[in-house]
């Protein structure tokens, strides 16, 4: 039997401060950080072609509670203006059926 999530990375909603949707498979990891005071902006489970991550929100000491909890946040600026984003990796994996 597989592990794998029924739907291919089937978005489900769920509410932290809204109502938001994420990837199915990393939903009550992005609600846990949430509820930790991780905001999030945006995330994604990779789609079995990229590690699971979610932009988090600068301010506040979230980047220090992110690495209370155990992750590394980084700066991503990916077309090098100098607005670019804290990213954390998330410990949830892809279970998606991406065949």
């Amino acid at each position: 039997m597989s592990d794998k999530v029924k739907n291919p990375c089937k978005e489900i909603e769920i509410t932290i401060s809204s109502k938001i949707m994420v990837d199915e498979c990393i939903a009550k990891e992005i609600a846990y950080l949430n509820s930790l005071g991780v905001r999030t902006r945006h995330s994604c489970c990779g789609h079995g072609k990229e590690s699971a991550y979610a932009l988090i929100e600068p301010g506040y000491h979230i980047p220090e509670r992110a690495k209370e909890l155990g992750y590394e946040p980084y700066f991503s600026d990916p077309n090098e203006d100098g607005r670019g984003f804290t990213v954390i990796d998330l410990k949830s994996k892809c279970q998606c059926d991406t065949d």
